[in-house]
């Protein structure tokens, strides 16, 4: 009777220890899973000190190189007058040749407004709708760590340098077709507002 109780426990003890290696090794791979999504670099990769970087996405310049494989490192938008148009690694933005366009509402002195009415919610679906990726997305989000209104600035500039010259009227019509009708109106009433940072 002893060796049959002795015999059954081993046997148990590897039932339930394969389980547990089961558990452990299906978490681990959905860990891993997860990880590759968040690291996959949808704008392309550059070459640093042996590592591959996500680039920049269009609109921003990069600030810091990554310090881990696949990942983005730190970047920043573009400062006034400058641009970047597509995915890149460079420690600065192009100078505009046109950045000042007559009759066109310059939204950069509205910006601030904007946000203030618009929100992150609201910004992150504008720029999802004009194409502008995900990993930009979020490194606006990383740039800006417990402050949703920079990050959703630093976001709008990336749209509205995207946009153009078009910026306001775009940024206008896709909250009147979106259903947001309310906002659309005080984004009108911002850009009618005369701007003060011409001389």
């Amino acid at each position: 009777m002893i060796a049959a109780e002795s015999s059954k426990f081993p046997a148990w003890f590897s039932v339930v220890t394969l389980v547990l290696l089961f558990l452990l090794k299906s978490a681990a791979s959905s860990t891993n899973e997860g990880q590759n999504i968040s690291q996959s670099c949808v704008d392309g990769t550059y070459e640093h000190e042996g590592k591959k970087c996500c680039l920049c996405g269009a609109g921003l310049h990069l600030e810091e190189h990554c310090t881990v494989n696949l990942q983005i490192g730190k970047c920043k938008t573009c400062l006034k007058e400058t641009y970047s148009s597509h995915p890149n690694n460079h420690e600065s933005c192009e100078p505009c040749t046109s950045c000042s366009q007559p009759n066109v509402v310059d939204l950069q002195a509205h910006l601030p407004d904007i946000v203030e009415v618009i929100g992150w919610k609201v910004m992150k679906d504008l720029a999802m709708r004009s194409t502008i990726t995900d990993p930009t997305i979020e490194a606006c989000q990383m740039n800006h760590p417990g402050n949703i209104q920079e990050a959703t600035l630093e976001l709008l500039k990336i749209w509205v340098e995207k946009n153009g010259k078009e910026a306001s009227r775009n940024l206008v019509q896709i909250l009147h077709k979106s259903g947001k009708k309310d906002r659309a109106e005080r984004v009108m009433d911002i850009l009618s507002r005369p701007n003060n940072n011409h001389a």
